[in-house]
């Protein structure tokens, strides 16, 4: 397969064996994965949406995290650091800030803020007491933004990156977050034993990538060095909640059961669509600051749990995200995905963490709504193309026990039963145990076996026996095919 190739497909290369015809198991949409132990998270990772990069994130959570039983909160903002950094869309900062202003942060909006109330969730809901920031070198945002630009040469200076982490470092540890919903703060010094930068090498046309110490530029220990797509482009933009019990569903999903042609952007909200939705009155109208707006039990807006007003950013930060993958990456669609039992629905829907989330209409709802609000969005960032965008949607719904259902669908992508070369962006936790996940509940019947081990255990499709017969999908480490006879 000739370079250059898309992030996608070298993730496809290196974790699936291709083969040329596939078998539904059993509808399109009949899609079944076992959800993973909701292990306690311990990190908030913070990482941008550049594409290129997906593998070679994926490489570094699932060896740090995932492997060693651990799981993560994702967020994700362009330009990872200097996103975060981000909190005015002028010409010159505000009076006193020395932080980077730029045109992709829409007017009276603020990254920063929304940084900062994923990071109180994700300490009230998921015990976070570390932060990792990963930025990388030929960063879009770093090369457009004022206040850091990349020069010339396109991003490929360090110094810049240190500068925007150690801003960005400097405010969480001097910012208050709550650590209970008693109404007790603390400074982010005390709540994180460490805030720690990385960021990923590598010019625009290099086929690799090495994670790098973003202090002194000094590769980690040991060295993780993997392929990087050259091809920043994608078709869709993926929303996603940033709850970590079921990244895996939505991973073994975009990448074992569509395996549709594309690369995608990834975006996350606690609560996904509710989460873009709760900012507004009425669209584009923001909601007032401790005004809960049209959701009147939304405890998150108004203090009632002694957290602040948190979400009123999350809807315009949403759409920034929207146009910077429109216009960056030429996107064609939006699919987003819901689950039940989510924390966000419960807080903001009903005011209490101890109410029932378990039925679909409540999210089918807020999906309609948002999907409404994408048609009637107007690209604000291009004064040129101003016209609404017009993208196809696609809306999903994780279950309890983790199917996915497809629930929206205006067209765009083909969600056939046909697997093409390419793939999808990957998310937490990946690699290995995502593969672990794919292999015991897949959708596909791939290949046979034809001697029984006790690796036939781990498929649903049927017990095992001394004859042939079809296995779902099998994505084995090289260690486990000597167990197996693949036919």
């Amino acid at each position: 397969m000739p370079l250059p190739l898309s992030a996608g497909d070298m993730t496809r290369i290196r974790r699936l064996e291709r083969v040329n015809k596939v078998v539904p198991v059993n509808n399109e949409f009949d899609y079944f994965t076992a959800l993973p132990n909701s292990n306690p998270t311990s990190t908030f990772v913070l990482a941008c949406i550049d594409p290129r990069f997906a593998y070679a994130l994926e490489q570094y959570l699932d060896q740090t995290y995932a492997q060693n039983g651990s799981s993560y909160d994702l967020f994700i903002l362009a330009g990872a650091s200097m996103g975060g950094n981000l909190n005015s869309n002028t010409a010159t900062p505000p009076p006193g800030d020395t932080m980077p202003s730029c045109a992709i942060v829409s007017a009276g909006n603020n990254w920063r803020v929304a940084l900062h109330n994923h990071i109180q969730v994700a300490i009230i809901l998921h015990n976070v007491t570390q932060i990792v920031i990963i930025d990388h070198l030929n960063c879009g945002a770093y090369v457009n933004c004022n206040g850091a630009t990349g020069g010339p040469n396109g991003d490929q200076v360090r110094d810049l990156h240190e500068d925007q982490f150690i801003a960005l470092r400097d405010y969480i540890n001097a910012e208050s977050f709550f650590t209970n919903t008693s109404g007790t703060s603390a400074f982010g010094s005390t709540i994180f034993s460490s805030i720690t930068g990385y960021y990923f090498d590598g010019v625009a046309a290099a086929s690799t990538t090495s994670l790098l110490n973003i202090a002194d530029g000094t590769p980690l220990s040991p060295a993780i060095s993997e392929p990087k797509g050259t091809n920043s482009g994608a078709r869709v933009l993926v929303l996603g909640c940033i709850d970590p019990r079921y990244s895996a569903v939505m991973t073994s999903f975009l990448n074992n059961y569509q395996d549709v042609q594309f690369i995608y952007d990834l975006f996350i909200l606690a609560g996904a669509s509710l989460g873009a939705n709760q900012s507004y009155t009425t669209f584009p109208t923001i909601r007032d600051l401790g005004d809960p707006g049209s959701y009147p039990n939304n405890v998150l807006a108004d203090d009632r749990v002694n957290l602040g007003d948190l979400g009123r950013s999350w809807g315009p930060t949403f759409f920034d995200h929207l146009s910077v993958a429109k216009l960056l990456h030429n996107i064609t669609e939006v699919w987003v995905f819901d689950h039940l039992d989510c924390g966000a629905y419960k807080l903001i829907l009903d005011g209490s963490l101890g109410a029932t989330d378990d039925s679909f209409s409540p999210h089918l709802t807020e999906m309609q709504k948002l999907r409404a609000n994408i048609s009637s969005y107007t690209n604000i960032h291009d004064p040129i193309n101003t016209a609404a965008y017009s993208l196809s949607f696609k809306g999903f719904i994780i279950d309890k026990s983790g199917k996915v259902s497809n629930v929206m669908n205006d067209g765009g992508v083909s969600l056939t039963n046909t697997i093409l070369f390419g793939s999808s962006r990957i998310r937490n936790p990946a690699s290995s145990n995502t593969d672990r996940i794919a292999h015991s509940r897949a959708d596909y019947l791939t290949r046979s076996r034809a001697v029984c081990v006790p690796e036939t255990n781990r498929t649903t499709l049927c017990p095992c026996t001394t004859t042939t017969h079809a296995s779902r999908v099998g994505l084995l480490r090289s260690s486990e095919y000597q167990h197996l006879h693949i036919q």
